[in-house]
């Protein structure tokens, strides 16, 4: 940590102090019931946690990526779930940060400032497009000052708690990657259907849908940037969200390493403990 400035090393000490006291004694609980981190929600929302990369414009602290990175590893070493909520919540807001007009950022931006518990996520899997994205079958037609769009997502981080989703749907088909775009889409909107949560084999406190779009109208004024630009979108914050899951990752690493070496020193045979015996 010799390489911090001075507002990285307290912020991490903050963020390690919360993870100890606050996340780590609930991981267990939560992977085993599966149940979603509220608790974690409260607290990140508190403390300026859930949306660090909001921008100053709209009330944000704007913090970095570098700093961003080292929280992730610091919650994922305690619960991996919990991290992964940050990551959806993170996925969610980039695509607006990068592609939003001035209009969209000042209409939905400034509601993620403060203490504000709203939840975000990103909706671009369907079940015959993973790492296909190009084949996904979702589509948007213009019909007057909106976008009707038909199609389902699968395994959405986030996806049935979020209150704002960025879905990704072909307006063009023909146009391959250039005839995708992006929609900002509000809870409630009539013709979002909510599917099942999934049951995983790991980080089960986090939670993945199904979503379904019937006849779904999304007003004209919250696509994403222009037309045919959703999949040079996406990229960009997948871009970023492959640093996040590193991170992610590492702190798991990091948190196994932790309670490897703490049963090494505990466990007692032939009279010492084992990570004495040679």
């Amino acid at each position: 940590m010799k390489h911090l400035t001075e507002e990285q090393r307290v912020t991490l000490e903050m963020v390690r102090d919360v993870a100890n006291r606050e996340i780590a004694p609930l991981a267990r609980e939560l992977d085993e019931k599966s149940l979603f981190p509220e608790h974690a929600l409260n607290l990140f929302a508190q403390l300026g946690l859930l949306n660090p990369l909001l921008p100053a414009a709209y009330g944000g602290t704007e913090m970095g990526i570098s700093t961003v990175v080292l929280i992730l590893e610091e919650i994922a070493r305690v619960c991996a779930s919990t991290a992964l909520l940050l990551i959806g919540q993170f996925d969610g807001m980039l695509p607006i940060i990068h592609g939003g007009s001035p209009a969209l950022k000042e209409k939905y931006l400034p509601r993620f400032s403060g203490e504000s518990k709203l939840l975000t996520a990103l909706g671009a899997t369907e079940p015959a497009a993973g790492s296909d994205l190009l084949a996904m079958k979702t589509r948007a037609v213009r019909q007057g000052d909106k976008y009707i769009i038909n199609g389902q997502k699968c395994f959405i981080t986030n996806g049935s708690v979020a209150d704002i989703i960025v879905v990704y749907a072909y307006t063009d088909p023909e146009k391959g990657a250039k005839g995708i775009s992006a929609f900002v889409v509000e809870r409630g909107t009539p013709g979002l259907i909510y599917g099942r949560d999934e049951i995983k084999m790991g980080m089960r406190g986090s939670v993945n849908t199904e979503l379904f779009f019937e006849n779904m109208a999304v007003p004209a004024e919250n696509l994403i940037g222009a037309e045919g630009t959703g999949f040079a979108n996406l990229m960009q914050t997948l871009s970023v969200n492959r640093i996040f899951c590193a991170a992610q990752a590492v702190g798991i690493a990091q948190g196994a390493l932790e309670i490897a070496m703490r049963h090494a020193r505990d466990r007692v045979q032939f009279g010492q403990s084992i990570a004495h015996l040679a």
